[in-house]
């Protein structure tokens, strides 16, 4: 899988959104393999989809948009007229982008319209 600065970004950006606390690392620097670097973006992308996946599931409502999670890890909602409600349609057209699947083409459809 080619990988490039875009994915990488997204990959990063969306684990610091979720909270995601997830760290396949072990003693090996990955700075000194490529491949290990790779697969540490694959697994980062597989869990991000996993935590849009599940964002989905909780909101329910296109015409609401997370803007935080409180210390319990509950999403506070807001309506559309917030100044972050379009980066969460953003995040589900960039795992449209990257997985090519089609639900999540339909949730950022119905969360871009509101």
């Amino acid at each position: 899988m080619k990988l490039n600065k875009i994915t990488i970004l997204f990959s990063w950006f969306i684990i610091i959104i979720f909270s995601v606390q997830y760290n396949p690392l072990n003693a090996q620097d990955s700075s000194t393999n490529p491949k290990r670097l790779d697969r540490l973006v694959e697994l980062a992308i597989t869990k991000s989809l996993e935590c849009i996946r599940k964002s989905v599931s909780e909101i329910k409502s296109p015409a609401l948009y997370p803007t935080y999670a409180d210390k319990s890890l509950h999403w506070k909602l807001k309506s559309s007229d917030d100044w972050t409600s379009g980066f969460y349609p953003g995040c589900l057209w960039y795992a449209y982008e990257l997985s090519k699947d089609n639900n999540f083409k339909q949730y950022a459809i119905q969360w871009t319209a509101g």
